[in-house]
């Protein structure tokens, strides 16, 4: 078995008496440089987490929607399956995700690792479990209260099991944001927001 020419690589070649983290390095026009080898996976993964914080931060790639993302071992380029990074630390701390389950994120921190900041949740009670109101909502800013013209009042309206539910009509905003904390608190359970304020 050859090993690499690079100074304490220590890896099997595979072409040009390069290994194939230093070969890689040689095709991209990249100087070469000390790979990292991890004894695990598990050691891979955590390599790339921020353990500093009350949230343990995933610095390695960051989808456009601001999930850490692991790539496949063997490269990024199709080869394998990615998996998001949070999905991976529950999986170390707690064995496999059940099917047809989620990972949510207590803290609302996409970018966190910690287990203990992690849940198992249905897809329903991931979307109950918001942080506030959505971006389009630009009237009240406050999750399910919405201007309405015609009446001159605040609406105040609920999503549960893929109905919308009319809470009523109130005179202020205050008043519709109470009847809506309410009514989640009486029809969710990952509301986690809307019970700590009650």
């Amino acid at each position: 078995m050859d090993i690499c020419s690079f100074k304490d690589c220590g890896a099997e070649v595979i072409a040009k008496h390069l290994c194939p983290g230093h070969y890689s390095q040689v095709q991209r026009g990249k100087p070469l440089k000390p790979i990292r080898r991890y004894a695990t996976s598990a050691d891979r993964f955590w390599a790339r987490v921020d353990k500093s914080g009350d949230c343990w931060v995933w610095t390695g790639f960051v989808t456009n929607r601001g999930y850490g993302l692991l790539a496949a071992k063997g490269g990024h380029k199709g080869k394998g399956t990615s998996k998001k990074a949070h999905r991976v630390a529950f999986e170390d701390a707690n064995g496999p995700i059940p099917e047809g389950f989620m990972v949510d994120h207590i803290c609302h921190n996409r970018l966190c690792c910690n287990p203990s900041h992690l849940r198992l949740a249905t897809a329903k009670q991931n979307a109950e479990h918001r942080k506030g109101a959505q971006k389009n909502n630009k009237s009240s800013g406050v999750r399910g209260v919405y201007w309405r013209s015609q009446s001159n009042k605040w609406r105040a309206m609920v999503r549960h099991d893929q109905r919308l539910i009319s809470v009523g009509q109130f005179d202020t905003v205050v008043e519709a944001e109470a009847a809506v904390k309410a009514k989640r608190r009486e029809l969710f359970t990952h509301n986690d927001k809307d019970r700590l304020s009650a």
